[in-house]
């Protein structure tokens, strides 16, 4: 009795040391995992990881730089995640600097100096509509980031979302750590004077990185490579020889540019009327032709179509949608990018040798159908594409010098007693697309992917590809693939073998196990015996 009693007081003693054990070591885990967290990010994109690009621009920092986050404490419980996907964010930004960001949290709240100072920064508080149960109350809250370095700041006053926070403070990062801003000519087709430019958004989007002066018609002498970081041509229609020339020399002197032309017009009732551009000629001279026709694919996106009182949304040929290996990815503006939408876009013709500079095309199941005659209709367009040649049309494609000059052995007169620079350098880059309108305002609202590829476009030909690659953690647009019926019907049969098979494999495995288990006690029993 005594021997079991002793066993009974080491057996609790052993419990008890095995679980003092156990609660120090998952302390300490806890305590280290607090210090350095380790996350595992699962998605396909890894959009909840630091992309390399944001890593190199870290790293190129000279100095320290603060990030400092003007957040209100205690937010709404609307907001937690916001605050947990921030939070996650600069800790792998402060990770990845080793030192060089420094994170500092504010509550604006705490005092009338701290208030004061996010407000001399741009940062203000914003109103929300807060429900609490049955209650909804106005609270008065901060959501602003402020990026330092050395004696210059940039301000991002909002934040309404972690999708695209990495790219703001990477964008941030560099203003603040770099010298002046690079500059764009941005060309845009004649409008009329209180007419708004359809392309505010990207516009403003781009104005954060680069000083953007519209230039063209006529304001062309400043556009030289030496000042302009790249040309913004968009759906230019009618330019004159002086233009032209102005254009060409400057990609002739290794200027970079991105020209989005439009052959037609299409209406509000899906009526096309055709758009003449003097820059067609010139840019098919390059090696890089916009067809007269509309790109059709089975890969496409949904429209809305008013019926009367009634709007219907279904897939419209004519939006193809570029996806997956409709990317080129051994180009780095185009290797982490999902999706893009090109609403009513022109196929673009690569010259001889060419062939693989394209950046965005169709699927095998596109094709190409004549702007004259074409119908427009959602019906006339799925007739177009049933009965077209079906083949991967190319939608953009990128250009690279050396270049041949547009007024040397063409027949075309430079200006008098203008030099022409005959054979250009190979630092030109000329990105062409067969529509301007994958980056107009409206179409932006329901496409916001679009944005991606123009600001990757720009600063791939800026040479400034710091921001190349860093990915938007805004979901993009997953569209279902259609199967073929043979596909179809596997998996149905699949489906529908499946449940049997698993329960007979279940049954005869628990047979086999019982027939085991009775197999090993007979032999137990019958050599006991």
């Amino acid at each position: 009795l005594r021997m079991k009693k002793l066993g009974m007081k080491t057996k609790t003693i052993t419990i008890i040391l095995t679980m003092l054990a156990a609660a120090i070591a998952l302390g300490t885990i806890n305590y280290l995992a607090s210090r350095r967290p380790l996350r595992l990010d699962l998605t396909d994109t890894g959009a909840f990881s630091l992309s390399d690009a944001t890593r190199r621009i870290v790293e190129g920092l000279d100095d320290v730089a603060t990030v400092r986050v003007y957040f209100s404490n205690p937010l709404p419980s609307a907001l937690a995640a916001v605050r947990r996907d921030v939070d996650d964010l600069l800790s792998e930004l402060r990770d990845a600097g080793r030192g060089k960001i420094k994170v500092e949290h504010m509550d604006p709240a705490s005092s009338p100096m701290e208030e004061q100072r996010a407000a001399l920064m741009g940062i203000v508080p914003v109103q929300l509509n807060v429900f609490d149960g049955d209650r909804v109350e106005v609270a008065r809250v901060w959501l602003g980031i402020a990026v330092l370095h050395g004696d210059r700041q940039e301000t991002i006053p909002v934040v309404h979302s972690a999708a695209n926070l990495e790219y703001e403070i990477a964008e941030s990062l560099i203003k603040v750590s770099s010298g002046d801003l690079p500059a764009i000519a941005w060309w845009e087709g004649k409008r009329r004077e209180d007419e708004v430019s359809p392309y505010g958004f990207v516009r403003e989007a781009i104005s954060r990185r680069y000083r953007v002066a519209e230039t063209g018609f006529g304001r062309t002498e400043d556009i030289d490579p030496a000042r302009i970081s790249a040309l913004v041509l968009i759906s230019p229609g009618k330019l004159s020889n002086d233009d032209l020339f102005t254009i060409d020399q400057y990609l002739m002197r290794g200027g970079r540019a991105l020209a989005m032309i439009d052959r037609a017009e299409v209406d509000a009732k899906l009526k096309m009327s055709p758009i003449e551009s003097d820059a067609l000629p010139m840019i098919a001279h390059y090696g890089a032709r916009v067809e007269d026709s509309l790109v059709l694919d089975e890969s496409n996106a949904t429209a809305a179509f008013g019926g009367g009182p009634v709007t219907y949304h279904m897939p419209y040929p004519f939006w193809p949608e570029v996806t997956g290996e409709g990317f080129n990815r051994t180009l780095p503006l185009a290797a982490d990018l999902r999706s893009a939408v090109f609403p009513w876009t022109s196929p673009i013709g690569l010259s001889a040798g060419a062939e693989e500079s394209w950046v965005a095309r169709s699927t095998g199941a596109g094709a190409g159908v004549p702007i004259d005659g074409a119908d427009l209709d959602p019906r006339g367009a799925s007739e177009a594409l049933a009965r077209g040649a079906l083949s991967a049309q190319t939608i953009a494609a990128v250009v690279a010098g050396p270049l041949h000059s547009y007024f040397s052995g063409t027949g075309r007169l430079p200006p008098r007693g203008a030099a022409v620079i005959a054979e250009g350098s190979a630092d030109a880059r000329l990105f062409v697309a067969g529509s301007s309108r994958w980056i107009m305002d409206r179409f932006l609202v329901s496409f916001p992917q679009n944005a991606a590829l123009f600001q990757n476009a720009l600063d791939y030909l800026t040479m400034s590809d710091a921001l190349v690659g860093i990915r938007s953690r805004e979901g993009t647009r997953r569209p279902i693939a259609i199967l073929p019926d043979g596909a179809k019907r596997l998996l149905r049969w699949s489906n529908v073998a499946a449940g049997p098979l698993a329960a007979g494999a279940l049954g005869l495995t628990t047979a086999l196990l019982r027939k085991r288990r009775r197999r090993t006690i007979d032999s137990k029993y019958s050599g006991a015996s």
